[in-house]
Order: C-alpha cells, then structure tokens, then sequence
C-alpha cells in the first residue's frame, strides 16, 4: 500500500519520461524546497514546500479521478492566471490528461470554437459568469460538459469549484483512492497527447497543436537548462503573462520542474500590487506591463523637484524626435539623483531582488531596457509558438537585446532565401516540435524534410533570432 508520502514509481517496469511520474518524481525530490510564496487573507507571506503544495494538488487530482474525468481526455483551461489555476493545470497532467491553455477573456464564439476543436470534455473558467456566459442563452452547451470555478462555489451538477473538488479529493484519499491515483499516474503512455496549444489570434481555421507527454518533458527540462535554473541562485517566477500564451505556462512549469519557487497569488493583478512584498527574481510579462510601468516613471520624473527638471532641459535636445519623453525626462540628471529619483524606486517597486524579465520576442524599447537595466533588472527575451512550444530563450550570461535568444537544444533553424543577417522566413525543425494539429490540417505546414514554416520574418546573428514586430491582436497580459 503507497502512503500519501510515497508515489514513487514502480521502477523500470515504466516508461521514464512518463509525464505524471516524471514531475511527481521532480517535485518529491525538492519536497523541502519552498515551491510557492503567496500572500495570505491576513496580508502575511506563507511559504509552501513542494511537499505542503503536492498534497493539495494530490487532492484537485484524486478529486477529478473521483468525478469521472479520464485519461486523455482534454481539459480546456479559460480562467485568468491564479494559484488555483495553476494547481489545477498540473493536477491535470497528474491523472493523465490534456491540458490546453486558452486566452481568458475572448469572444465567446472563438473559445467554443478551440475548445470544440480540441474536444474538452472539462473546462476551466474563472466563476459562475463566466461559464454562464460561454453556456449562452437557455444552456447551448452539451449538458455533459464538466466545468470547474477557480473562484466561488456552484450550484450546478456537473460543475464544481475548486474547494468543493479539493474535498471531494480529499474525502476518496482518506477511503483508500492513493492507490488507485499511483496507478493512473504510472501507466500513462509516454506518447499520449499531454498538451495542445493553439495561436492567440483566433481564425476560422485555428487547429491546436498537440504535444506528447515525452516532449513536454524534453521542453521543461532544457528550458530550464537555457534560463539556467540549473545553476545554484534562488529562484522564485512570477507570471503575469496569461497562461494562454503559448510560452508562459511552460516556462513557468519549467521551473518547478527544475525544483525552483513560483511567486503566485489570487489573480495576475493581485500579483502585481504584491510584487514589492513577493520579491519576484524573475518574470514573464508583455509589453504592456512594461508600458504601465513606464508610465509610472515619467510621472515620478515629471514630480520631481523643479531644478532637477530645469537641468534636465537645459542638457537635452527635447525637441529631438529621436528621444521618447521618458529619455527626455532623464536628460542631464547626474548619477545619484537618477538613483534616487528613478532607479531606487522602480527596485521597491519591483521587490527589489528582481533579475529577469522575459518579454516575447524580446521587443521592448530602449529607453525602458536602459532603466530597467541600471536598475538590476535585465529584459531578456524568448520566442514560443503552438507548433513549436518555446524555441528560443535567452540565456542570462548570453544575450543580445532585442533578440528572442537562441534555439534550445534539439531546434534547427534557418532563413528562407535569404542570407546571414538579412530579414527571411523562418523555418524551424527539431525533437521537441509538435506531433501534428489536432482534429484536422492546421495552419502551418512542414516540408519534406521536416522544416515548418513558421511565417514570422526574421533577422538571425550567431543563432540569436531577431523578430521583425508584428501588430499584436491579442493582449499580452491579465487585466
């Protein structure tokens, strides 16, 4: 008989990239390590180990074993990033399932559209509004749709909140369900379908790309390897960045399954009001937490003391069309006053241990990478596509700003028809790259040779992919 301490696997009788095992390994082994650090009711910081976070997820998990929900089948993920989003997503790979994370907050007819096109049978969203609203006028939907509330109770059969499923969980462990949880988690086939991931800009002819449980696993682990969570420093991410966005939720799994600390909360907002209490080291965001943020700068310089106004005006060139008012503002300020009025500041602001952010594409402009690097903080970028989940990420100790970093390992890459440093196509081929679209032919192709056109132009140098900017259409951060 396995005691809930114990959900180690049955040796070499299974596959060792079993998805479910391979992580509940990983996360045993830290099971002293602080895995989560949130800030409570009382507004006091509580720190979870990976053996106090396993036990609740162990329960979302043997909740959903006991509501009937089986594996392979997919479960569509709708709600804005939180704790209980998180917890339930890797409780989803723990029974076997299809985790496919969507944008929150789209039109109505575009998440139907994924979420049909995937065949959830269970979904996600964030309170008894919104599955409302999906449901439509008189309850359009299949009534044998499941659906689960990351916040508030239901009043429904075949849906429950998250608490209600926590101890449905907890009621099946306590008769005796541990057992048969371990079996779930360790006959999973290494190859079935474990992720799909689909573009944020919906279209009539949007097909999720599928990945097996082996190749996530192959993506976690040189993620990891590439934002060198490998190394001994403490690590503790922050993701503001929708876990709809094909890279966010991989990166941020990437560090737990490198054994290393999230900084979580209630809502991707809340997580940004607590920053200066969290102490983020790392995060993912958008532009436009990058924008906010910028803002906020230019009316603390424009506050500052009227000399230190005036000497910035009489050193630069406001007019210049060159100079954003923000790189006006700093102007002639000397190094000292910059620190206290702007640099000091904006690392409170951001917990005051933060090394990293990770922005899309890399794309972020000059005047706020400056700051922000003076500050103690780095802009690093990465690039992450459906097809090919993350494909490139800059390391820390090898960047170039602007770029979306270099291949992780086992992806090729090249231009079509055109020469080093020059603006092509790009084409991308490796191991970690999806097994195919599901329910039907999908929007991009793979040739002959394996190479899939990825329709993004890009300039490449020594491996570092530079994305030529695209309008965005989709919001790149929680409300």
């Amino acid at each position: 008989m396995k005691t809930a301490n114990d959900l180690s696997g049955p040796g070499d009788t299974m596959s060792k990239r079993n998805l479910p095992t391979e992580l509940w390994k990983r996360f045993q082994e830290a099971k002293e390590a602080p895995a989560l650090t949130r800030r409570d009711a009382a507004g006091a910081l509580h720190r979870s180990t990976y053996w106090e976070w396993t036990r609740g997820v162990q329960r979302l998990a043997m909740g959903l074993v006991d509501w009937g929900v089986t594996p392979g089948e997919r479960i569509g993920f709708a709600a804005p990033n939180s704790a209980a989003l998180l917890d339930l997503m890797v409780a989803g790979w723990l029974i076997g399932g299809c985790v496919v994370p969507l944008l929150p907050g789209q039109e109505r007819r575009d998440t139907l559209r994924a979420l049909a096109r995937a065949g959830c049978s269970v979904i996600v969203v964030k309170d008894e509004a919104e599955r409302q609203r999906l449901r439509g006028p008189g309850g359009q939907l299949p009534p044998d749709l499941k659906f689960v509330l990351t916040e508030g109770a239901a009043d429904a059969e075949a849906c429950l909140g998250v608490e209600a499923l926590s101890e449905r969980g907890r009621d099946k462990l306590r008769r005796g369900g541990l057992n048969q949880l371990a079996e779930r988690m360790f006959s999973q086939n290494a190859d079935a379908p474990s992720l799909i991931l689909y573009d944020t800009t919906p279209s009539e002819a949007m097909r999720g790309a599928h990945f097996s449980g082996e190749k996530v696993l192959l993506m976690l682990e040189r993620i990891a390897h590439q934002m060198n969570l490998d190394a001994d420093e403490p690590v503790r991410l922050g993701a503001l960045l929708s876990y709809g966005w094909p890279g966010s939720f991989l990166l941020t799994m990437s560090a737990l399954y490198a054994g290393k600390e999230l900084a979580v909360a209630d809502s991707a907002r809340q997580l940004h009001e607590q920053l200066p209490e969290l102490q983020p080291t790392h995060l993912l965001c958008g532009p436009a937490f990058l924008e906010s943020l910028a803002t906020r700068w230019q009316e603390r310089l424009e506050g500052a003391p009227e000399i230190l106004k005036q000497i910035s005006g009489s050193t630069q060139d406001d007019a210049s069309p060159s100079r954003a008012p923000l790189g006006r503002l700093l102007g002639g300020l000397g190094e000292k006053a910059t620190d206290r009025l702007l640099y000091a500041p904006i690392r409170s602001e951001l917990g005051g241990r933060l090394r990293a952010i990770y922005v899309p594409e890399g794309q972020a402009d000059p005047t706020w990478r400056q700051i922000l690097e003076r500050a103690g903080t780095r802009l690093l970028g990465y690039l992450a596509l459906p097809e090919a989940g993350v494909s490139h990420l800059e390391h820390p100790q090898a960047a170039r700003p602007g770029s979306a970093g270099r291949p992780i390992e086992g992806i090729a890459t090249r231009q079509a028809h055109a020469r080093q440093g020059e603006v092509g196509e790009l084409l991308l081929r490796g191991e970690t790259l999806f097994d195919g679209y599901w329910g039907g032919p999908g929007p991009r192709e793979r040739n002959d040779e394996g190479w899939l056109a990825t329709g993004l132009r890009v300039r490449l140098e020594s491996g570092f992919a530079f994305i030529e900017p695209a309008p965005a259409d989709a919001p790149l951060t929680e409300p």
